[in-house]
């Protein structure tokens, strides 16, 4: 515990967001993200990135899109930049019956390894 002499040390919430959109070399990075949006305010907020597994072509993933954008809101509401962006998502029922699931099968694992896809997203795919 802090004695009330000593001060915790100050979060610096836009340590990551700093690096994409500050300084004259970072312009071309406000260009694409002014394309989709930002405002000039937006640049001053930590950003926050919403992954989202939203795919229309499976119905197990239909419903991502609006948890997605609920996210995004709340993010917003306390004061950040939501940056929604899209992970690898996989239809078992789909891909049933093909090699690849074949493929999965033989190393028992009923879809590509989830810690492989999970390490996938946490890239950025």
């Amino acid at each position: 515990m802090l004695s009330p002499m000593q001060k915790k040390p100050k979060l610096d919430s836009r340590k990551y967001s700093r690096l994409v959109v500050d300084g004259v070399k970072q312009a071309p990075s406000r260009a694409m993200l002014r394309a989709v949006g930002f405002g000039d305010g937006d640049f001053d907020k930590p950003q926050v990135g919403i992954a989202s597994t939203w795919s229309n072509l499976t119905p197990c993933n239909m419903h991502i899109d609006e948890l997605a954008r609920l996210a995004a809101a709340a993010v917003e509401t306390q004061g950040a930049k939501a940056v929604t962006f899209n992970t690898i998502t996989v239809s078992d029922g789909i891909s049933m019956g093909t090699p690849g699931m074949r493929w999965c099968r033989a190393r028992s694992s009923p879809i590509p390894s989830r810690p492989w896809l999970a390490r996938r997203a946490s890239m950025g795919s």
